[in-house]
């Protein structure tokens, strides 16, 4: 079996980087970016403590048009696993084109599906798949704060 590839633009941590000043703005943190090739992609510190995991992706399309939101299992079994040991959340953010949102994974209900993308043509992008109820996201309100987190 072959290493997996590394798809991540510059273009993409760019927009993961707009999504995490929002997020900054919006629950009053400061957003840590991660190394790249991390497992996630930031992490939320509050008051000098690190408080979450930010897994944050940004989609073409509007929240309402899957029932669910497909990710790799592995981003979830390892964010799920270090974030209990560490007593911290995980947190998936996603940019869709009509709402930022975001699910706090462990309280999210989700299947385990074979799945992924075949429009790189790579088998390795097929893979065991979570996927999480769209139920289970929250949009975050960028303008006033977010309560909810």
């Amino acid at each position: 079996m072959k290493p997996n590839k590394w798809y991540e633009t510059q273009d993409d941590r760019r927009r993961e980087s707009n999504v995490a000043e929002q997020l900054a703005a919006a629950w009053n943190c400061e957003m840590h970016e991660m190394p790249k090739h991390h497992w996630f992609d930031y992490c939320a510190i509050q008051n000098g403590r690190v408080v979450a995991y930010i897994e944050i992706k940004t989609r073409t399309n509007s929240h309402e048009k899957y029932p669910t939101y497909m990710i790799s299992s592995r981003k979830i079994t390892n964010g799920l696993n270090s974030a209990a040991l560490l007593k911290i959340k995980f947190l998936l953010v996603v940019q869709f084109t009509d709402l930022l949102m975001f699910a706090d994974v462990a309280k999210s209900s989700f299947n385990l599906n074979i799945g992924g993308t075949t429009k790189r043509n790579d088998e390795q992008d097929i893979e065991i798949v979570c996927q999480i109820d769209m139920q289970s996201f929250k949009p975050i309100n960028v303008t006033e704060g977010n309560e909810n987190e």
